[in-house]
């Protein structure tokens, strides 16, 4: 798919309830990024309980594959208006 997928709940051309598990090494300071804002500051962040903040064992396999990459978005020409872009493998 080349086309923008808006982000909302009525419905329409979009998606919801789009999740991101993700792993920091213990040594990043601020863990808990924010993507788009933050709609419910009270589920976030250090409201976590403390038995279930913490790290994954490594895993050298899945850290071969998953080469991640942190951008801000800040100060796009024309904001992107909450959409994602998604583009095909193929």
């Amino acid at each position: 798919m080349d086309c923008p997928v808006n982000v909302g709940s009525t419905g329409n051309d979009e998606m919801c309830n789009f999740y991101i598990v993700f792993y920091t090494d213990s040594s990043v300071q601020e863990p808990y990024g924010e993507c788009l804002g933050n709609s419910e500051p009270d589920l976030t962040g250090n409201n976590f309980p403390a038995d279930v903040s913490f790290p994954l064992p490594p895993n050298p396999a899945l850290e071969e594959e998953a080469k991640g990459v942190h951008n801000h978005h800040g100060g796009m020409a024309g904001g992107n208006n909450g959409k994602f872009f998604f583009k095909n493998k193929n």
